[in-house]
């Protein structure tokens, strides 16, 4: 009798988005499905994603209220990249808290587009910067609202990932920080056949 795996979420991105978001949820759900029944839930606005393998099930965000209870309930895996892409991710977590893998070194251009398109722009996101730099970051809200070439570069380096980071939402990013289960081996029937002769 074989083991009964769990179902997991993952909410991301895969091809043909492009950037590191894609290539991670992507490996991430693969990886996974070998221990665990794997959904990865991708965002209403995405294209259409390329041919996944039958391992993985590949749904759109309006499609999670059709999924069964038990699946909709399922523990949840966040891959967050440095984007508004992922900004609809990002309100997810916020509603169901789970955690989460930083698919880039900094995530502030995604934590400005939740500021960005919230109700109190830029108060809000000017008082983030205040509390998380200090003094520092009145100079800093100054340069990134006035959006002057060197905002660009200042949003480059600002390191954001603790500020999405909790209890309710630990980063599991980088990977050596936790072990996971080994990956088995695929099947290879022609290296037995081979070994026979």
């Amino acid at each position: 009798m074989s083991k009964k795996q769990p179902d997991i979420l993952v909410f991301g991105a895969t091809a043909p988005c492009l950037g590191n978001c894609a290539a991670i949820s992507t490996q991430v759900a693969l990886f996974l499905s070998h221990h665990a029944n794997v959904t990865l839930v991708i965002s209403d606005h995405a294209p259409p994603p390329l041919p996944f393998p039958d391992t993985v099930n590949v749904c759109r965000e309006r499609d999670l209220l059709s999924l069964p209870t038990k699946q909709r309930k399922a523990k949840r895996l966040y891959v967050l990249g440095d984007s508004f892409e992922s900004l609809w991710a990002l309100r997810l977590m916020k509603h169901a808290p789970a955690p989460f893998i930083a698919a880039d070194k900094h995530l502030h251009r995604l934590v400005k587009a939740d500021f960005d398109t919230g109700d109190n722009w830029p108060d809000d996101y000017i008082s983030y910067l205040q509390n998380t730099y200090g003094e520092e970051g009145g100079y800093i809200a100054n340069a990134l609202t006035g959006h002057r070439r060197v905002s660009l570069g200042i949003e480059a380096e600002l390191d954001s990932v603790e500020a999405l980071t909790s209890e309710q939402t630990p980063k599991l990013w980088p990977l050596d920080k936790f072990t996971l289960p080994p990956t088995p081996e695929p099947e290879t029937p022609q290296l037995e056949a081979r070994e026979q002769l």
